[in-house]
């Protein structure tokens, strides 16, 4: 499943692209991109006219949507979510409830109810999103990989790993397939499935999608980044759980300098790295001593006390 989703074919995204472009609609099948020429004449299926048109805004429902993050803001979540209700019926008025807009107001209100701490309200109302976006955007959208991923924030906040780390599988594929091999949002994605997998003691699979994570980072230029420190700081955990210690040392040594140059050597967090090097050496030195007296010694034991600390 990994090997799937990280080396995702991009031929199927410059397809898309290239169809929605052009208004081509092609048979769905396995085409072969290595050959010269993949396709045959009777895979065109049909060729859709592409209309330009303004989609025509609510001012009362965007008024009421402006009002309802201000009052968030302020600490007023109850007020907030009447607001956002009454946004809600006015779009159902104005658009109907099978449109772009609607869903993106189930999905605020799904948004401001996981940030109440009420789970299961906001799951029912991302999915009821999802439900829209997938019939009105597309299978496949942008919008969609949005909805999935958000499904999988709220199951992980459930304690319902399993279903969290298949949505958030999902919102992978769904992005690679929109966006390509280095969207800016595959970056939150694959460290949130990496933290999943690491839960659950997948180590190897974990260590995999923070890779790709860091590996994004790069593509898109993001070097000595905060986000790209805490990629390798999640790169140096799994490696030395995994007892590459010497790989876990140089990751680890990499995050000290971009916190360093980033945010300085006084700062809580570059503080926070050093103490991690620290102690991981304090660790190894420890396993030395067993392995000397015949005693095993595992560096997942130490793993939750390097954590805590």
């Amino acid at each position: 499943m990994v090997s799937h989703l990280l080396f995702f074919n991009t031929d199927l995204t410059l397809l898309r692209g290239f169809c929605l472009s052009v208004g081509l609609q092609i048979a769905a099948r396995d085409y072969d991109f290595s050959q010269v020429s993949p396709f045959e004449v009777h895979d065109v299926i049909g060729i859709r006219p592409l209309v330009k048109q303004v989609q025509p805004k609510s001012l009362d429902a965007m008024e009421l949507v402006e009002a309802a993050r201000i009052t968030l803001e302020q600490g007023r979540i109850d007020h907030s979510l009447e607001l956002l209700s009454d946004a809600l019926h006015v779009v159902h008025h104005v658009y109907g409830p099978l449109n772009a807009q609607t869903a993106a107001c189930y999905a605020l209100m799904a948004a401001l109810m996981h940030y109440a701490g009420d789970d299961k309200r906001a799951l029912l109302n991302q999915k009821l999103a999802l439900l829209i976006r997938e019939r009105v955007l597309g299978l496949d959208h942008d919008e969609t990989a949005h909805s999935y991923a958000s499904l999988g924030l709220f199951y992980l906040n459930m304690a319902q790993v399993d279903k969290a780390i298949e949505y958030f599988k999902r919102a992978f594929l769904l992005s690679r397939l929109s966006s390509g091999d280095c969207a800016p949002a595959e970056v939150n994605l694959c460290t949130n499935i990496a933290m999943i997998l690491q839960d659950a003691k997948q180590f190897e699979a974990a260590l995999a999608f923070i890779t790709h994570a860091r590996d994004t980072i790069v593509k898109l230029g993001a070097q000595e980044s905060i986000v790209e420190a805490d990629t390798l700081h999640g790169m140096a955990v799994l490696n030395g759980i995994l007892e590459r210690v010497d790989e876990a040392r140089t990751l680890q040594q990499q995050c000290i300098g971009t916190l360093t140059k980033l945010v300085g050597e006084e700062d809580p967090r570059t503080a926070q790295a050093k103490k991690w090097l620290t102690q991981l050496n304090r660790v190894v030195e420890a396993r030395e001593r067993n392995a000397a007296i015949g005693k095993s010694l595992s560096f997942l034991s130490f793993h939750n006390g390097l954590e805590s600390n």
